[in-house]
Order: C-alpha cells, then sequence, then structure tokens
C-alpha cells in the first residue's frame, strides 16, 4: 500500500488530518489547561511523527 505507514498497528493513512486553523484553535484550547484538546491534538499529530520516523 502507498502511503502507508504502520507503527504498533496504527495504519496512519487513516489518522484524520489537521489544518491549520484546527492546530491553532486545539493549542488555544490546550493552552488554556482543556485535556481534551490536548490529548485530541497529540492524537491527530501521530501521522505527521509517524512519516518523519519512518523516512529517518
Amino acid at each position: 500500500m502507498i502511503n502507508k505507514v504502520e507503527i504498533a498497528n496504527i495504519n496512519t493513512s487513516k489518522l484524520p488530518k489537521l489544518d491549520a486553523a484546527q492546530n491553532k484553535e486545539l493549542f488555544l484550547k490546550m493552552k488554556n489547561g482543556d485535556k481534551n484538546a490536548r490529548e485530541e491534538l497529540i492524537n491527530r499529530k501521530f501521522k505527521i511523527s509517524f512519516k518523519y520516523c519512518s523516512k529517518v
């Protein structure tokens, strides 16, 4: 499968992408102490992290 990176049985091609506006909104919520926003931001950044790790 093209563009598929799988680490720890997580297929990153199925993770939702995060656009700039969503990223900013979640970051501001996280900065103000919203733990759910923090978890969502972390989970949605997995795709970028996994793709980077696969290229190293």
